[in-house]
């Protein structure tokens, strides 16, 4: 399993500590998956085949492909899930308003479901959400 976690991490193209940030963990906790993903929590290896869009199934077991969908073109095209990410920690870094990892996949779920209804209006409406969840 670590080398799938590996394969993970390089294929999101995110160093040890950006990678860690995605998923919610210490660049320390990557560290220690890579060398032995036995010690991954099944709920902490659920969530991460979800933020990454990758099948829980390959993640876990080795079975099966990679990517959840795999059908919907090259690898290199951002998922809403991959978007709403990078959406997210662009108005973090533009506000300095830094969410938990309970606020972020919040916020990041209702991104991910406007970008596939394509009703994702502006960067200010992601902002106003980010302040609403820090009060």
């Amino acid at each position: 399993m670590e080398e799938r976690f590996k394969k993970i991490r390089k294929y999101s193209g995110l160093s040890q500590s950006a990678f860690a940030e995605k998923i919610g963990v210490s660049r320390r906790s990557v560290q220690i998956y890579e060398k032995d993903a036995s010690s991954i929590p099944i709920n902490k290896a659920r969530e991460i085949a979800h933020i990454c869009n990758i099948s829980e199934k390959w993640f876990i077991l080795g079975e099966g492909t990679m990517h959840v969908d795999s059908h919907k073109g090259a690898p290199d095209k951002a998922s809403p899930i991959d978007s709403s990410i990078q959406i997210l920690d662009e108005a973090e870094k533009e506000t300095g308003i830094k969410l938990n990892p309970k606020q972020r996949e919040a916020v990041a779920k209702i991104l991910r479901e406007e970008l596939k209804k394509k009703e994702l209006e502006s960067k200010d409406n992601i902002i106003t959400m980010m302040k609403a969840f820090k009060e």
